[in-house]
């Protein structure tokens, strides 16, 4: 598993949230496109994180296309995707700072 690439790719998509200078909307349509859908559930996840994950991929793709799921929500569904895609861009900082943690112990000893 490598928490560490799903880190990476969440990083991007929280940080290009929060400055990209373009309406939620167009946002939320460039993480998911260039960054969330690069995650591989089952090889970048723990099992706890990996339903999340699959709710937020649902939420963006329940058309035909992730440019059309997203250009249908309201504004309710769009600030709703980008909670859940910050909530668990903190649980993977979370597990990712664990597994850090133990791999310093491990070496320490």
């Amino acid at each position: 598993m490598s928490i560490a690439y799903a880190w990476e790719k969440f990083n991007a998509a929280v940080s290009a949230l929060s400055s990209i200078d373009a309406s939620l909307r167009e946002r939320l349509i460039s993480v998911v496109t260039n960054d969330i859908t690069y995650v591989q559930p089952e090889r970048d996840l723990p099992d706890e994180l990996r339903l999340r994950f699959k709710n937020i991929v649902k939420q963006a793709t329940n058309q035909v296309n992730i440019h059309d799921s997203i250009s249908c929500m309201d504004s309710r569904q769009l600030s709703t995707l980008a909670n859940d895609i910050v909530s668990l861009y903190d649980a993977i900082v979370i597990e990712h700072t664990k597994r850090d943690h133990d791999t310093l112990l491990d070496y320490n000893r």
